[in-house]
């Protein structure tokens, strides 16, 4: 219990994930995490989605498990997931999406922040 989660992966007909969520068997507060140094690397350019959304990759890489790591920035849009479970030696790519028809990389990158559930209860 206090140093694991069940992670429950809801998937389609065709495997196609629909939904991950994580699952503790212990509240946050009683959790046994190690320290966790997550980085995070914002890619160079931004692009334009399927949807016409400019959007950029982020690579989350972790030296520890780390629970609820959470991406915040002072610019406009949002992650396309956040507060999710990164695993060491498994780097997770997720994508800023602006709200704006424009997005400015440079202040995406010096806004960004990274939070996750062991610095908050340390």
């Amino acid at each position: 219990g206090t140093n694991c989660v069940a992670v429950i992966t809801v998937a389609n007909q065709t495997s196609h994930t629909q939904s991950t969520n994580i699952l503790p068997f212990v509240p946050p507060k009683d959790m046994q995490l190690s320290a966790a140094t997550v980085t995070a690397t914002v890619g160079d350019k931004s692009f334009v989605g399927s949807d016409g959304a400019n959007r950029v990759n982020i690579t989350l890489s972790t030296t520890a498990t780390a629970l609820y790591v959470v991406l915040t920035t002072t610019q406009p849009g949002r992650f396309s997931d956040n507060a999710i479970l990164l695993e060491t030696n498994a780097a997770r790519t997720l994508q800023f999406i602006a709200w704006k028809p424009s997005l400015d990389v440079g202040a995406l990158r010096s806004s960004l922040r990274v939070e996750h559930l062991h610095e908050n209860l340390s």
